[in-house]
């Protein structure tokens, strides 16, 4: 449990660090501040409920999942340019690493113990993927911040909940053992991939509007 919380913490120090540099032109410890209150708290507030309380239980998952949209597209809001406003939605992914990743371990039995014992590795990989999916739409809320900002949330939640869909094809369970079913998750980094060329081009095509 230890080493996975320790490559956890690896993770988002090395995401964060990757953060401040590519946004270096940015006033990055005042947008840091502000992810803070915007994100690490409502976050923390949802790990707390969904393992403690439970109040959210009774609302539909899509529900929950449409929630941490709108604090993405909150931030996409906020006065900036577009690149400010990826600097700071961008962190909501990296936020979700340090917090719902490394703090599911305090909530699980000892089945997900035994799993994760043999599965260091690959659960620190599929956290990573998770952020894949939060970066991307983070580049859409971005890239497409117009008026109507219903249509970049309802292509974000899409996305989200396709994700969340086939991330309960990611484990095999037979026999009493789970393993790893390694191709959804490759299919899930391909498909974030392929996303992401495909905003950079739009980007590119609009004049790189997000550099």
């Amino acid at each position: 449990m230890y080493y996975y919380i320790a490559l956890m913490i690896c993770a988002f120090g090395i995401l964060l660090g990757s953060w401040a540099i590519v946004f270096r032109d940015q006033d990055r410890l005042r947008i840091f501040l502000i992810s803070i209150g915007l994100f690490a708290v409502p976050i923390s507030l949802l790990v707390l409920d969904n393992y403690l309380v439970g109040l959210l239980w009774w609302i539909p998952y899509i529900a929950v999942i449409a929630l941490e949209e709108g604090l993405k597209a909150l931030g996409s809001r906020l006065p900036g340019s577009k690149r400010q406003a990826l600097c700071l939605v961008s962190l909501f992914g990296i936020w979700e690493i340090l917090i719902t990743k490394m703090t599911r371990v305090f909530f699980q039995d000892v089945t997900f113990y035994s799993f994760l014992n043999q599965n260091y590795g690959n659960y620190t990989a599929l956290s990573l993927v998770s952020f894949a999916m939060h970066s991307t739409t983070a580049i859409i809320y971005c890239l497409m911040r117009t008026r109507y900002i219903i249509f970049p949330f309802l292509i974000s939640i899409a996305i989200h909940y396709i994700f969340n869909y086939t991330r309960d094809y990611y484990y095999i369970e037979s026999a009493g053992k789970v393993t790893f079913n390694a191709s959804f998750i490759w299919f899930d980094v391909l498909s974030f991939a392929i996303m992401w060329l495909a905003l950079w081009l739009l980007s590119r095509r609009r004049g790189g509007e997000l550099r």
